[in-house]
């Protein structure tokens, strides 16, 4: 990705430093920011924006755009997940609360074990497209390239 943007490595690097402290600000920000504004509808606009915002990142020609375009991936991700908690109890009736609030932090883990089993390889950014990279904390981090079709 550097070197298709004319970029150092350190500096493309900023594409998940970025989006990451965007999302911690954002999670406590935009949930005061929107005020009694219908959180389906919020949820529904986060999503969209992510679309776009992920289309964009994949297309971007410049490091500029897509920089801000992970700008918009830290908003989305960091709103999505503050509100997405306090919806879960409104969803299911009174006696089912305690075990909606159980699923959610389930569900936290579950996101992350699917980030990490579809992040491109090593190998694929060098331009092998047929390979992910499989991983698992419990091998210490180490990565293993699949064949994906």
């Amino acid at each position: 990705m550097s070197d298709q943007l004319g970029i150092s490595v350190g500096t493309a690097g900023l594409t998940v430093t970025v989006p990451g402290v965007i999302a911690a600000f954002a999670s406590i920000c935009l949930p005061l920011a929107v005020g009694r504004l219908d959180r389906r509808v919020l949820l529904a606009a986060l999503l969209a924006v992510m679309a776009i915002g992920s289309v964009v990142s994949a297309l971007a020609p410049a490091f500029t755009i897509l920089i801000v375009s992970r700008v918009l991936a830290g908003i989305t991700v960091g709103g999505f997940w503050a509100i997405a908690g306090s919806i879960a109890v409104r969803l299911v009736p009174g006696p089912s609360v305690p075990r909606a609030q159980l699923g959610n932090p389930a569900l936290v883990p579950g996101v992350a074990a699917t980030a990490l089993l579809m992040t491109p390889s090593p190998s694929r950014a060098a331009g092998s497209p047929s390979r992910l990279r499989l991983g698992s904390a419990g091998l210490g981090g180490w990565s293993f390239p699949v064949t994906s079709g």
